[in-house]
């Protein structure tokens, strides 16, 4: 039997250790982004899990929101925010919820005769970063900054629409022709679309057609919204600290909610709870 050299059993050594170590780091580096969240504390209290290498982006996207907001008021505008269901949770589909989305902006203003800007998230987005994409807790934390403001009272809007099922209606409405019944604007919808991504995301699974049918037939609001839910969270505790009479009107589905519903928090989505 060949018996190995000492000083090459020494060499072997270091290069399986060195392998090993490589394997180890490579490890450790697939975990970093879930090892790198920290959990950042907002104005109202409220905690989310944010990877501290979005903030610079995030940082961005508050001074953009602040800033059109500002400029809408210097034009003699009141402001409203437009909370809206993004993601495909529920059955979705983000691109179309992002043109209910744009939809419902241009629909509100034109009802309100111009006199009410809504500010519409979808266009506030925060990009990749360090490969990876942001997740509810970054957008949270900064929501809760655009929404909250620095001293936790608001004081950038004068009032919150929540969409709801007859806004998603509404836009599908504008699909439908002569002779359709009420809900036939989502086959027409689907008819319409020619993106590859719709084509393989949507038209090619059987199952995920039906969900988006059933979504945008049965459900399309808030309600599915984990974001949406924070975000409902944030103006209950804003107007808890304003008061009775200074308090936020809050909007859902097209009519003013109760003020029990308007005192009232709700599941929350990404917020940590203690």
């Amino acid at each position: 039997m060949h018996r190995m050299h000492p000083q090459t059993g020494r060499i072997v050594g270091i290069v399986l250790v060195g392998m090993v170590g490589l394997l180890l780091g490579s490890r450790l580096e697939a975990q970093a982004p879930a090892e790198a969240k920290v959990r950042k504390k907002t104005v109202l209290g409220s905690v989310f899990a944010v990877d501290p290498r979005f903030e610079p982006m995030i940082a961005d996207r508050i001074e953009q929101a602040r800033s059109d907001l500002r400029k809408q008021r210097l034009a003699g505008k009141f402001t409203a925010y437009l909370s809206c269901p993004i993601s495909a949770r529920g059955g979705g589909y983000e691109p179309t919820n992002l043109e209910i989305s744009a939809f419902t902006k241009q629909r509100l203003e034109a009802r309100s005769g111009g006199r009410i800007w809504y500010l519409n998230p979808g266009n506030y987005q925060i990009g990749r970063v360090g490969g990876r994409e942001p997740e509810g807790g970054e957008f949270l934390w900064m929501w809760t900054q655009i929404l909250a403001g620095e001293d936790g009272l608001g004081n950038d809007f004068d009032l919150v629409y929540f969409l709801g099922p007859s806004d998603a209606a509404a836009f599908f409405a504008t699909f439908e022709q002569p002779g359709d019944r009420p809900g036939d604007g989502v086959d027409r919808y689907i008819e319409r679309q020619t993106s590859d991504d719709f084509k393989r995301a949507i038209l090619a699974d059987p199952v995920r057609l039906a969900e988006f049918r059933r979504f945008y037939l049965l459900r399309a609001s808030v309600a599915w919204s984990k974001g949406a839910h924070d975000e409902w969270n944030i103006f209950v505790r804003i107007n808890r600290r304003r008061g009775v009479g200074e308090q936020i009107p809050i909007y859902f589905d097209g009519r003013p909610v109760s003020p029990a519903e308007m005192e009232t928090e709700i599941a929350p989505g990404y917020e940590i709870k203690p």
